[in-house]
């Protein structure tokens, strides 16, 4: 097929692709920024679909497992082609690539929500998916920033509940912002009284950190090795 007669069938070729927003995180716990970023993603005419991903790093005692029961709440408010869940992975980055590699009849939008400069570097996860599909363009949205999880957490753990609830979104109800608050509470502070759980998660991170930066260069480490941790007495 010539480039000329490419060129012309491609609009009408793209026409019939499912369109898929990818919004990966952490999301430990989700807060109002990221109920924007995917609210915002979903009400779009162009796209059919909107997937969060949740990372499996414990944040702060945090675990996915809480993030999703949060973002159950949140799905509410959500319109109806919004689905949550835990990554596959070790990290939601490589379900992205997976994703993208066994599904060429869909198109696919990575979302990336900039708050600051410092964010800037999570554009370039997926730097490498441009030398391997065509079946992807990166989304960037500006973020609020005066909201994080971090400072959510911080809010959480110094028991500051009212505070807290400022970083979750605002057409959350009292009694649904409480569930919020239920759900994070019981674990807020698991790890300090487990130092061996502590330092296999924050192993788990450290992996975590460098599979995504060796697929962020483009190295060719999938599939990926399988991660046993053993305790030594």
């Amino acid at each position: 097929m010539n480039q000329l007669v490419q060129s012309i069938i491609q609009p009408f070729t793209e026409a019939q692709m499912k369109s898929v927003a990818l919004v990966p995180g952490g999301y430990k716990p989700p807060t109002s920024g990221h109920f924007y970023l995917v609210n915002e993603m979903a009400k779009r005419s162009e796209i059919d679909e909107v997937i969060v991903l949740i990372g499996h790093k414990v944040r702060d005692g945090i675990t996915a497992e809480q993030s999703l029961a949060i973002w159950e709440i949140y799905k509410k408010h959500l319109p109806s082609n919004v689905t949550i869940q835990i990554a596959e992975a070790n990290s939601p980055i490589l379900d992205i690539h997976k994703i993208i590699g066994d599904n060429p009849q869909n198109f696919y939008f990575p979302v990336v929500g900039i708050r600051s400069e410092e964010d800037a570097k999570d554009i370039k996860r997926f730097d490498s998916l441009g030398k391997k599909y065509t079946n992807f363009k990166t989304i960037v949205l500006p973020g609020n920033p005066d909201v994080s999880g971090t400072k959510a957490r911080q809010a959480l753990t110094a028991g500051n509940y009212e505070a807290f609830t400022h970083y979750l979104p605002d057409m959350l109800s009292d009694a649904e912002k409480q569930q919020v608050i239920d759900i994070l509470k019981p674990q807020a502070t698991l790890n300090e009284n487990n130092p061996v759980d502590e330092q296999r998660q924050l192993l788990l991170g450290y992996i975590q950190s460098l599979n995504e930066y060796m697929i962020g260069e483009g190295m060719n480490v999938q599939p990926l090795p399988r991660i046993e941790y053993r305790d030594w007495e």
